[in-house]
């Protein structure tokens, strides 16, 4: 197995990477992980940006299909979520919070899925200021999301949801 880091990083700086061998046998990976990827991580990457820039902070769910592949499917801690179960529930939060902000904290591609770490805040309220966080890993397929694992700060949302209801 060997360690590398992107290409847009300097060969001087690559050549003092160490290269790690592994003497035992090949891990094998898991057939999801790579099944499909688009070859272009930086494509994949460019077009999660794209997403979360438009669908998520601007609310233009219109766009959404040119992102979502039709068998799309979300795994969260509730259980599956299919496309357009997906998509209501990325309306009924843009509803609950018209004036999110969503910043990128991480966004990099990994053995075929993009991963990215993301913030969310709505300005203050009266009541209670909205702050959370997601981890979400996506697996593209054909240029397009296909499958996604969402990792959220539920509890922060709930509450705050309580607050505003």
């Amino acid at each position: 197995m060997k360690e590398s880091y992107t290409r847009g990083q300097s060969k001087r700086h690559m050549q003092q990477i160490p290269v790690i061998e592994n003497s035992e046998p090949s891990i094998p990976t898991h057939p999801g992980r790579t099944a499909g990827a688009t070859a272009d991580a930086d494509a994949d990457v460019g077009r999660y940006y794209v997403f979360v820039d438009q669908v998520l902070q601007r609310g233009m769910m219109e766009g959404a299909d040119e992102f979502l592949a039709d068998d799309f499917i979300e795994h969260g801690i509730g259980g599956d979520h299919r496309r357009d179960e997906f998509l209501s529930r990325v309306r009924s939060q843009r509803a609950r919070f018209p004036d999110a902000v969503w910043t990128i904290e991480l966004l990099v591609a990994v053995n075929g899925l993009v991963h990215c770490h993301a913030t969310m805040r709505a300005p203050e309220q009266p009541a209670a200021a909205t702050h959370t966080w997601e981890s979400v890993v996506v697996r593209f397929d054909g240029g397009k999301m296909a499958e996604c694992w969402r990792m959220r700060d539920e509890r922060s949302l709930t509450n705050a949801n309580e607050v505003r209801a």
